[in-house]
């Protein structure tokens, strides 16, 4: 943007790096800034609870349908899971139902 192409261009003249760059978005709204160092999301958000080394406990999201029961099943299998506790609704429950 013409402001913190500004900002920059002044700060080199100098001799000296801007601390701080002014991003400015156009009408889009601001520009979205990914994190280089964040890792993706875990499939279903799957996550340990502590982040301790042995966690026992974890968390993640909850199949949103019968249809995705199957999948969502084997891969917290395939992840260790040995039990699952799911608070859910009566209504969230009859819609994960695979019956």
């Amino acid at each position: 943007t013409p402001v913190s192409s500004t900002i920059s261009r002044a700060a080199l003249s100098r001799g000296v790096a801007p601390l701080m760059q002014l991003i400015l978005g156009g009408e889009g709204g601001v520009p979205e800034l990914k994190d280089p160092l964040q890792k993706p999301t875990p499939k279903y958000n799957l996550a340990a609870v502590s982040g301790r080394p042995m966690e026992l406990v974890h968390g993640s999201t909850a199949p949103k349908d019968a249809a995705q029961l199957a999948e969502w099943t084997a891969h917290m299998r395939e992840k260790g899971m040995q039990r699952v506790l799911s608070l859910l609704t009566d209504s969230e429950a009859a819609q994960r139902s695979p019956d």
